[in-house]
């Protein structure tokens, strides 16, 4: 399967404003079995050595699977999931730093694909606590957009958050943002806040439901990725 980004923003920087409106609605969260750890396939380390070998050697740019080549994967494969900086902490990071210089042994050598699903099951629980900290906040907000209110929608190049609070910040604006363009649709509030819960069950119930094939096609893809934007890994 394809894996699209979860949230596609335009850019800019906007204010947030409009009219007043009253939130009385309250919204049950939605329930969502949480999945569990996500392991390499049987046959992963065998796919994992063998696309990189052909990347390697047989790909027209002849760009050999080095230490910089890691650097980019891992910079590329962070990206896959969290494209606008909104998900990984500065700290989180910091952790993934230490495959930095070694994806290149770990794919080549070992076909050790454990990194894709590590990081990937933080980005999970970290999409789970932004879902939950939506799901907390929704039957609160003041559908109020008066106030003199800004918000960077494309930050593809801004830093990561430092904190989960910083996190919460970012998610929060991100929220007034969505409900703002349901005003905007001339939608009621009890119809903003139901599609808007919706939205954000449907972005959870997507990372739920992906398993070790769709984890490693979006990691060989990142790495495919170096080599060509147009070249893509697809599972079975």
């Amino acid at each position: 399967m394809r894996l699209p980004a979860l949230l596609l923003l335009p850019f800019l920087a906007v204010p947030l404003l409009g009219a007043t409106a009253t939130n009385e609605l309250k919204i049950e969260p939605t329930k969502i079995s949480l999945a569990g750890p996500i392991r390499p396939g049987p046959r992963d380390a065998d796919i994992a050595r063998l696309v990189a070998r052909v990347l390697e050697k047989n790909h027209y740019s002849q760009m050999p699977f080095d230490k910089e080549v890691s650097a980019k994967f891992l910079d590329r494969y962070v990206e896959t999931w969290d494209p606008q900086r909104l998900h990984f902490l500065e700290s989180d990071l910091k952790e993934f730093e230490v495959f930095r210089d070694k994806l290149d042994f770990l794919t080549m050598e070992k076909g050790d694909t454990q990194p894709a699903n590590l990081i990937y099951m933080r980005f999970r629980d970290r999409l789970r606590e932004r879902v939950a900290y939506v799901n907390e906040i929704l039957p609160k907000e003041k559908l109020d957009f008066t106030t003199d209110e800004k918000i960077l929608l494309n930050r593809k190049d801004a830093p990561r958050p430092k904190t989960l609070d910083e996190a919460k910040q970012l998610w929060r604006e991100r929220l007034r943002y969505e409900l703002l363009q349901e005003k905007l649709n001339k939608k009621k509030p009890a119809e903003m806040l139901e599609i808007i819960s919706h939205r954000y069950a449907r972005m959870h119930r997507y990372t739920e439901e992906l398993d070790g094939d769709d984890v490693l096609q979006a990691y060989l893809t990142a790495l495919a990725h170096i080599y060509d934007p147009h070249s893509d890994y697809f599972n079975k």
